[in-house]
């Protein structure tokens, strides 16, 4: 019996995207035949799941307008050799290369086009281009899944999309069958048992909003507090973080690991985790924290607001406001059974909605749908 054939598009991905991309991986090639298109000197390609067909497509960050035509080329010539029966595509710049390639096709593929974050280009020209190109590509769009309601309200809004074409399926989080536990964590993150631990695991840019956890630390050691802050991750505002760090800091109370691979493992490490971001589509760490039963600080901005009730399963404060941080983690430091409450109430609810198995589920509904409304379902051809 042949199977369905699913090829995953995704630019180089870390983080959040690259652990739903692999979820979905190994969760969907008991049931179809999968491949992975993604650069080929990627962590994605090198790690892809056994059984799992790599394809080497050249998919470049950022504005490249010559290299995606490239790529588009390149993936157009794979899958009319080797057909595709739904091409599932991850974020912006692989949308714009995989539906570039399908247009160019005598037979397309379904299209699934997942939007991960908030992509909002500075240049006004770029901006008017991208919702330019975006739209003109959502007609052949089968489905656009978002990862939370937030995003799908910016995407209807900023895109014109109708309701009837976007699906929100929020991420997935598992931890590790075998966590760190709390003495091995502290071991690694090189802090003792009995301090107070701050931690963040973040890629270091802007958007993320290091900086101002940065300033709301400032504020609790001049308050007297004796803590401890880890930063783990890694990204281009690194060394400005850094120097910011060593004018508040001058007792190494604040330590960034850089990138750590499997980070979750040390969340048992920390106190306390803090999300501080300006902009978020979804917020994986936050759901792994509240997985692993640590309790959270988030900020009110995009999937966050779905991931964490507040006051009920975490903490959340105003974006950019360093003080209202300090002042949340001060309640936090202050109050232990609120933060033993919020941290049991945070795991239930994140082991009964943010699952990876339902995200496969509620994923694997969309291919099939996908394929009854082209008319090419068979259910003889789906070994499920």
């Amino acid at each position: 019996m042949q199977s369905i054939h699913i090829l995953h598009l995704v630019r180089p991905a870390e983080g959040g995207m690259l652990q739903h991309v692999q979820h979905l991986l190994r969760g969907s090639s008991a049931s179809f035949q999968v491949s992975v298109a993604c650069p080929p000197d990627s962590r994605l390609f090198r790690e892809a799941p056994e059984g799992v067909r790599r394809v080497g497509i050249p998919i470049y960050d950022g504005w490249a307008p010559y290299h995606d035509l490239l790529a588009s080329l390149r993936l157009k010539e794979w899958m009319e050799n080797n057909p595709v029966d739904i091409l599932h595509m991850h974020g912006a710049k692989a949308g714009l290369v995989g539906r570039l390639a399908a247009r160019m096709m005598k037979k397309t593929p379904r299209l699934v086009y997942t939007i991960h974050n908030f992509i909002e280009p500075k240049n006004r020209w770029r901006k008017r281009v991208y919702q330019g190109l975006e739209q003109w590509l959502l007609r052949d769009t089968d489905c656009l899944i978002t990862v939370s309601h937030a995003l799908a309200k910016h995407c209807g809004s900023r895109l014109d999309v109708s309701e009837e074409k976007i699906r929100i399926i929020h991420n997935g989080v598992a931890l590790p069958r075998e966590p760190f536990t709390v003495t091995d964590a502290r071991k690694f993150l090189g802090v003792a048992n009995d301090r107070f631990v701050i931690g963040t695991i973040s890629r270091l840019i802007y958007e993320k909003g290091v900086s101002f956890l940065l300033d709301a630390f400032h504020t609790l050691l001049r308050c007297g507090y004796d803590m401890d802050l880890v930063i783990i991750g890694d990204g281009p505002e690194r060394d400005k973080l850094e120097r910011m760090a060593a004018k508040i800091d001058t007792k190494g109370r604040i330590r960034f690991l850089g990138h750590v691979p499997d980070a979750v493992r040390f969340l048992r490490g920390f106190d306390l985790c803090v999300i501080p971001s300006l902009q978020e589509g979804f917020g994986l760490v936050a759901a792994e924290s509240m997985l692993a039963g640590v309790p959270l600080i988030a900020t009110f901005v995009g999937g966050l607001e779905e991931v964490v009730q507040d006051g009920e399963t975490g903490l959340l404060v105003q974006p950019g406001d360093a003080c209202a941080l300090a002042k949340a983690v001060e309640r936090m430091y202050m109050d232990p059974p609120l933060k033993r409450q919020l941290a049991m109430k945070g795991k239930e609810y994140a082991t009964a909605y943010f699952t990876v198995s339902k995200m496969l589920q509620e994923t694997l509904e969309v291919y099939r749908a996908c394929m009854k409304e082209r008319g090419a379902f068979d259910e003889e051809k789906v070994s499920l």
